[in-house]
């Protein structure tokens, strides 16, 4: 019995002596030191070699593999939790790092089986931030990065320096220049010497690496160039309006956002002088005059327009009731006039006047009025500036007596003509002298027309008036309900 009990003990011990243990190691995938002296721009990549011994998964144990880099929020992207390949980009900071990997077993109603491999130090590839820059020259500046920078148009001689940037491990640095289109300068230090173009923009950038390492930091700006922007143009002496008097020489000036000089375009026939930023004109009509601005990037390309009226106000537009003006405007009450001119300068009034029958004008000393007119008349529209006045007459004819429509010209040439809208109770209709002392003219219809009255099938009425005098007359018509009305016409 003692036989048999020794030899099982032997068969367990040798057992427990011979079992395999797990082992665990890592370094950088692909060998070398990259991942232990990284760059902070591109992966670290790390490789576990795991030899599990006993624990496989055969013999139903579950691996758990747990990679830990220290400090916490010193990396990005990380990758590869949990398996043989890790990898993950380390921020560029100035501070100790370490990795490390753990593997444990389990198994039920077993202990967890936990190995370790050593940790690793970290070193990064440090390289501090650029903090400032300085320009000196021509033009001087210190641009904060991603700012706007106004360089002063025309060739600039400039220098343009950065401070070193700190490096952890201490490295030498190498820079790169990167200017805008049409400037010129080359170096590889921390300070360029430039030469601009006269007038191109575009972004200034200064890139900073480590001579070990392929990554870069950098420090720019966006260069802008002052282009003379489109002038204003203002009239100082001796108005400022744009009307130039008869005989009248006038000084107008030019002025721009960045703008050094000014060229001015005025036609030919124009008399001109110019001095600064200022023209005197004298001219003999109207026309337009045009400003270009300068300064060293060039001349803008669009003008100020400025349009000069010689003389008093034209009449540029009249309506009634929002049409067109006629000679004469049917209608009915309120007759809305309105009146406009080119020259819109300060210093301009407006009056309105009743030339010629019954009328009244409300907010007469404005371009619009009301008209209430009983039941004709002519109304005259004054433009007046500091050289003169421009007018144009309204003859308008209210029609709300519902009984005719005046249809001929006022004043008149030839023929009177007279639409009659109730001739069922027309009696008669006489035109008169002006001193109404005899009847010249007259229609009636108990009486067959004469010679020189006339009538149609639309009810138009007319009357030949080419062999009478010139000068006023009246026309009375006379309707059925003792309606009686009386215009007053002109023959011209």
């Amino acid at each position: 019995m003692k036989k048999i009990l020794l030899f099982l003990f032997s068969i367990c011990l040798t057992a427990s002596v011979y079992a395999t243990d797990p082992t665990v190691s890592f370094d950088c995938s692909g060998g070398g030191t990259a991942c232990t002296f990284a760059e902070p721009c591109v992966a670290s990549s790390y490789s576990a070699i795991i030899n599990d011994g006993d624990y496989s998964d055969g013999n139903v144990y579950t691996k758990t593999i747990t990679w830990s880099a220290l400090p916490l929020n010193s990396f990005t992207n990380e990758s590869g939790q949990n398996t043989s390949l890790y990898s993950l980009n380390w921020n560029n900071t100035a501070t100790s790092r370490s990795i490390s990997v753990t593997v444990s077993y389990s198994k039920s109603g077993v202990n967890q089986k936990t190995i370790s491999a050593p940790a690793k130090t970290v070193t990064i590839k440090y390289i501090g931030a650029i903090v400032s820059m300085s320009i000196t020259g021509d033009f001087t500046a210190s641009p904060a990065g991603g700012s706007t920078t106004n360089v002063p148009c025309g060739q600039q001689n400039l220098t343009i320096s950065i401070p070193t940037p700190a490096t952890n491990p201490t490295s030498a640095i190498t820079y790169t220049w990167i200017l805008p289109s049409g400037w010129s300068g080359s170096s590889t230090s921390n300070s360029i010497n430039v030469t601009t173009s006269s007038s191109d923009a575009g972004t200034l950038i200064v890139q900073a690496k480590r001579n070990d390492s392929q990554c870069y930091i950098q420090y720019g700006f966006t260069v802008t160039r002052p282009l003379a922007q489109p002038p204003s143009i203002a009239a100082i002496s001796p108005a400022n309006d744009n009307a130039i008097c008869t005989g009248e020489s006038k000084v107008y000036s030019a002025s721009g956002v960045n703008a050094t000089s000014y060229r001015w375009d005025v036609p030919s026939s124009v008399n001109t002088f110019t001095y600064s930023n200022n023209i005197v004109i004298q001219p003999s009509s109207s026309f337009t005059l045009s400003a270009y601005s300068k300064n060293g990037c060039g001349e803008n390309a669009t003008p100020a327009i400025y349009n000069v009226y010689y003389g008093p106000p034209t009449i540029a537009t009249a309506t009634v009731n929002g049409g067109s003006q006629q000679s004469p405007n049917y209608g009915s009450n309120p007759f809305l006039l309105n009146i406009n001119t080119n020259t819109a300068e300060p210093g301009i009034t407006y009056n309105w006047t009743t030339l010629q029958g019954t009328a009244n004008i409300y907010y007469n000393g404005n371009n619009s009025v009301a008209a209430y007119v009983y039941p004709f008349a002519r109304i005259q529209g004054a433009i007046t500036n500091r050289c003169g006045t421009g007018s144009t007459v309204f003859y308008l004819y209210n029609q709300s007596n519902g009984f005719y429509a005046m249809s001929s010209p006022n004043p008149a040439t030839n023929t009177i003509s007279a639409n009659i809208k109730a001739m069922t109770v027309l009696k008669s209709i006489n035109l008169v002298s002006h001193t109404k002392a005899s009847v010249v003219r007259t229609f009636d219809v108990t009486r067959t027309a004469d010679s020189k009255t006339h009538k149609d099938v639309s009810d138009n009425i007319s009357f030949d008036v080419d062999d009478l005098p010139r000068g006023l007359y009246y026309l009375n018509f006379s309707f059925q309900g003792n309606k009686n009305f009386t215009e007053q016409i002109e023959l011209h």
